[in-house]
């Protein structure tokens, strides 16, 4: 019997608003059948401090393999092209991520192509990974309003009253980070 993967490849995987939901189904579905495969990643693994680097390294397997598994969608080998502008980078990049369909999930496995507006560059994976490492120190400044920190060099939480769209855009450009592997982080 053909798995998911294969009958959506079948169908042909993108296009429709149809298409792109069944495309999220099969890609959860991928998902959640890639993790409970690996032996590191199941609830069931010890959590010892010498194990933590073969965790993580089997969280980059598995992420590598959702991605592979997503490059058969043609909505997931397009460039993602983001023109920020570095003044309002928090909110450009919230604004782009907002306007961004999010029932279309091959949009976090696209290639980010990064054009600081105003700027020379040709994004060659530096803009990229400028523009992630620039995100995490200035969404976590108090003028956005969304984090507080607990006390001084202490962990960011959410504000109580922060908006709350806002902080979920705020985790989809974290998802985004973690799959492309950019740091995270007020650093």
């Amino acid at each position: 019997e053909a798995g998911p993967l294969a009958v959506a490849l079948r169908r042909g995987g993108g296009g429709s608003a149809e298409a792109e939901t069944e495309e999220a189904e099969v890609e959860a579905e991928v998902s959640a059948a890639a993790a409970e495969q690996h032996p590191l990643l199941s609830a069931e693994s010890p959590s010892e401090p010498l194990e933590l680097n073969a965790k993580l390294l089997a969280l980059r397997q598995c992420i590598e393999w959702q991605r592979e598994a997503a490059r058969q969608f043609k909505s997931a080998r397009a460039d993602w092209k983001l023109p920020v502008v570095r003044g309002r980078l928090v909110s450009n990049v919230l604004d782009l991520f907002g306007s961004a369909n999010p029932r279309t999930p091959a949009l976090h496995w696209r290639n980010t192509v990064v054009t600081f507006v105003g700027e020379p560059g040709v994004d060659e994976g530096g803009l990229t990974a400028d523009l992630h490492s620039s995100f995490w120190r200035e969404v976590l400044k108090p003028e956005h309003g969304l984090f507080e920190q607990l006390a001084e060099g202490g962990a960011y939480l959410p504000r109580a009253d922060a908006d709350k769209e806002r902080l979920s855009l705020v985790g989809r450009f974290l998802l985004k980070s973690v799959l492309d592997d950019h740091p995270t982080g007020p650093g």
